[in-house]
């Protein structure tokens, strides 16, 4: 599908007699890093991977990568009422992996790239200006409160974001606005004539009500939307069944003169086919409650707290459990990788891992002077739901459902994070960290006996990253 989208953006942006005396703003990031993980399995001990297992298996004791993210945003102004906006990248994490497209050679010192690697077209859409509102249509990301579950992926690292190819109309009412949306979310090409009877479409349409009042620093928000997903689409997996989900997000921000706070609450409710791991069409209720606060002690300090309550799954009846958005991270290992990933090469990417089934707090406190800016933070979580012998419990990493033969603790641990942050020059900026993760009771679960004993996580990185 990449390969059939690329020519015909390119030409749009370049080819096109119509558009080659159009002005083409060129913007984007690009960024380098490396990382270090000792101890990536979470525990010294030997153990078998199995679905109710929370240990990733004995293959590798350490990790250590290199990925770099590039990220291209033309924009072309048409005329005073229409743009041209899109984002092109590699790969499917928006980059990819140093050396992972390298091709077999038969000397010891030639390489060269496989060329395996494609450009993605991430979004592509046009900017509608009217008296009345400004309207999307095409491929766009969209992004509601902190982002918790609709997030567009505007941080340099963001390695995912939250697609909707549609069109969305922004209507401005003073300090309210109304966007109502309608979108194709998925579909992919399971059969000859899908995209033209919907009979694979995952489609959601929805609304987005805002108040914002800059005078006041406050601002309310609420997001509607409805995902309806045909019995022969699979985003959620392979036959899983027709499911319609209902999203309710309400979010809450004011800021004072040194002092801030928002406040998002995602809620998700309806009917599902046999997802996650189910043998039955299940039904879904879940909610999260994601707190952020932050105190600017003077011009160098700021203090603060983040906290948050997601639901998990308990096994039983109704699905309940909550996964936030990846690109929404909590700390710099704890729930920041897909550690499965690590050891297994059909478990995902490494990068695709969700804050879900967790009461977490976080105390942070940033320091800034002209150039650098250090980033402290201390981090501590419990597990909302846990296997209880003889119950059925839910494997919020394996996306699976076993009956329990041992109890299982609570305690997903404690992180402390030391970043740094030096803003080489405007457009250059250098950042490094350190993380320990002081590995709780709950990862050492093996559904037999006393399981295996946890043990401390550590890593280093450093990462360069350049906007233009």
């Amino acid at each position: 599908m990449r390969s059939k989208i690329l020519p015909v953006a390119i030409s749009l942006f370049t080819l096109s007699p119509a558009t080659q005396a159009l002005p083409i703003d060129w913007n984007g990031t690009v960024g380098f890093d490396t990382n270090i993980i000792e101890n990536v399995k979470r525990t010294d001990e030997a153990c078998t991977q199995s679905d109710e297992s929370y240990c990733p298996g004995d293959d590798n004791d350490h990790a250590r990568y290199q990925s770099y993210v590039l990220r291209l945003a033309p924009t072309i102004i048409v005329n005073d009422s229409a743009t041209i906006k899109g984002e092109i990248s590699t790969g499917a994490i928006r980059g990819g992996f140093m050396g992972d497209d390298s091709q077999a050679q038969s000397s010891f010192y030639s390489q060269s790239p496989s060329g395996e690697q494609q450009l993605a077209v991430n979004q592509f859409y046009a900017e509608l200006y009217a008296d009345t509102a400004l309207f999307k249509v095409g491929k766009y990301a969209k992004n509601f409160g902190l982002g918790a579950v609709i997030n567009d992926g505007s941080d340099t690292w963001d390695r995912f974001l939250s697609v909707y190819n549609g069109v969305e109309a922004n209507f401005m009412l003073g300090k309210f606005s109304i966007a109502p949306f309608w979108a194709k979310i998925d579909s992919p090409a399971n059969g000859t004539n899908q995209f033209q009877t919907g009979k694979y479409d995952s489609t959601e349409t929805g609304i987005i009500a805002n108040y914002d009042d800059k005078n006041q620093n406050f601002q309310f928000s609420v997001y509607y939307g409805v995902r309806d997903v045909e019995t022969n689409n699979d985003l959620y997996g392979d036959d899983t069944g027709p499911a319609e989900i209902t999203l309710i997000d309400v979010f809450v921000k004011k800021s004072w003169e040194k002092f801030s706070l928002g406040l998002e609450i995602p809620m998700m409710s309806g009917e599902a086919g046999q997802v996650f791991g189910t043998s039955e069409d299940v039904d879904v209720d879940s909610n999260a409650y994601i707190f952020q606060a932050a105190y600017k002690l003077n011009p160098r300090w700021e203090l603060g707290l983040d906290a948050g309550m997601v639901k998990g799954e308990d096994g039983e009846d109704q699905f309940n459990a909550m996964y936030l958005h990846p690109n929404f991270k909590i700390a710099q290992l704890m729930f920041a990788y897909n550690y499965q990933a690590f050891q297994n090469n059909d478990q995902g990417n490494i990068f695709s891992s969700s804050v879900t089934n967790s009461t977490y707090a976080k105390l942070f406190a940033n320091y800034s002077s002209d150039a650098w800016t250090w980033r402290l933070a201390l981090i501590m979580a419990t597990a909302s739901e846990t296997a209880s012998n003889g119950d059925s419990f839910y494997n919020h990493e394996k996306n699976s459902i076993s009956t329990a033969s041992a109890d299982q603790e609570d305690d997903l641990g404690m992180e402390v994070d030391v970043a740094f942050d030096y803003q080489w020059n405007p457009n250059i900026l250098v950042t490094g960290y350190f993380a320990h993760w002081q590995v709780g009771d709950y990862y050492g679960f093996t559904n037999s006996g006393e399981g295996v004993e946890t043990s401390d996580v550590t890593a280093t990185g450093l990462k360069l990253s350049l906007e233009f």
